[in-house]
């Protein structure tokens, strides 16, 4: 576990380029798959014991990909004390070269409050029976929670748990990504990871409603009901690769039971997903 500097961290984008000198191999917790491929293993502590109230956290994980090769993972992040973690964020991308703050790829920032004292966990499925990923959590203090909120609870839209991967998006008309939200969103941080190598940047669009009723919610829509040109960007891509989008970090209203959807503007054969946050 590393504390971050708050006066160090780069607000507009909340990376954190300087975490090379804080983050040593010794901070960083295996987690192991289960030996049956898709399925959850066990839970392992990131942090014993959180210091402070924690306005959220960055999580980092190192390379798991492989060339050619699907290194699909989904981690599950929960609260507690040991054989009684409860899931507070559900099944983050972790697997090809994710959440790698070392390289071009920053850390994650999750806007989820955690208490002090909070014990800190994670657990992994793969698409690669025991597979593993070294993760490091680190928190930020609840008084510089920059310019983002601090949320009470998170949800996954877009994970396939059949597979340990997101959901395919292909550029053109809207596709369904979760058939129905259990909660009330107000913030969606994207994740996608490239399924065509050296595709060109795009632009992501995300909508709620029935099939052919669908209600474009990013970017937001202006008076006249045109989109303003601030789609989530996904870069282009040379390397089978999770990749941060910008904007980081979403505000939308999705109400509870919505059927969400996201089409690309561009040529993209992408998997996409979205953290909830209420």
């Amino acid at each position: 576990m590393f504390i971050a500097n708050i006066d160090d961290i780069s607000v507009p984008r909340l990376q954190i380029p300087w975490v090379d000198d804080l983050w040593t191999p010794d901070t960083a917790v295996t987690v192991t798959a289960s030996g049956t491929v898709n399925t959850k293993g066990l839970w392992s502590a990131l942090s014993a014991s959180c210091p402070f109230d924690a306005a959220g956290f960055y999580l980092i994980s190192d390379t798991t990909g492989q060339s050619a090769t699907n290194t699909g993972q989904l981690c599950d992040i929960g609260f507690g004390a040991p054989s009684s973690e409860a899931v507070v964020i559900p099944d983050v991308q972790t697997g090809y070269s994710a959440l790698l703050a070392s390289t071009s790829q920053p850390a994650r920032y999750f806007p989820l409050a955690v208490p002090s004292g909070t014990r800190v966990s994670a657990r992994i499925q793969a698409a690669i029976a025991s597979d593993t990923v070294d993760l490091t959590i680190g928190f930020v203090e609840k008084n510089h929670s920059f310019m983002y909120p601090s949320f009470q609870y998170a949800e996954n839209i877009g994970a396939v748990s059949a597979s340990s991967i997101l959901t395919i998006i292909s550029g053109g008309g809207w596709q369904e990504i979760a058939a129905s939200t259990s909660r009330d969103i107000r913030a969606v941080a994207p994740i996608h990871h490239c399924a065509t190598l050296g595709g060109n940047e795009a632009e992501v669009e995300i909508a709620i409603g029935s099939s052919t009723n669908e209600v474009q919610v990013w970017p937001p829509l202006d008076e006249l009901g045109s989109a303003n040109n601030y789609g989530i960007m996904l870069r282009s891509q040379s390397n089978e690769s999770v990749s941060y989008t910008w904007p980081h970090l979403l505000p939308v209203r999705i109400p509870a039971g919505s059927r969400v959807t996201a089409r690309y503007t561009g040529a993209r054969n992408d998997y996409f997903g979205l953290i909830g946050f209420g």
